[in-house]
């Protein structure tokens, strides 16, 4: 299990679901110092699977929280937040120097236009401590 993995499950940005994941959960119960049980006892429903509508807002403040930053700074321009686009594949590449800092971050992202009149998306990307 990747560091990544447990950082996006502490901060709520993804949350274990698939069989493998859960394991890992029961897993790490013992290591902590936790009864058996506690770790899954935190965990909220099964989130949907499969492609969100072509825009959906509350897609958005599930992925950066109600009253984001982002929100925040993009304002009313938050309901419409990349609406001419849509999302088909996202590759991230982290590289780390001898002191595990981060050296480089490439991100590629795969998009199709889901209007006549879209000419550029809004990136976002979040590091934190």
């Amino acid at each position: 299990m990747s560091v990544a993995t447990l950082s996006h499950w502490q901060r709520g940005r993804s949350q274990p679901e698939r069989f493998q994941s859960l394991q890992a959960i029961d897993a790490l119960e013992p290591m902590l110092g936790l009864e058996s049980g506690t770790l899954r006892s935190l965990l909220g429903p099964h989130r949907p699977r499969g492609r969100a509508p072509a825009h959906d807002p509350t897609v958005a403040r599930c992925v950066y929280g109600d009253k984001s930053d982002l929100e925040q700074a993009l304002g009313e321009a938050f309901t419409h937040f990349n609406a001419d686009t849509q999302l088909l594949v996202s590759h991230e590449t982290m590289t780390l120097d001898e002191y595990r800092s981060i050296r480089e971050i490439t991100v590629t992202n795969v998009l199709r236009a889901v209007s006549a009149g879209a000419r550029q998306v809004t990136v976002v990307h979040f590091l934190d401590a």
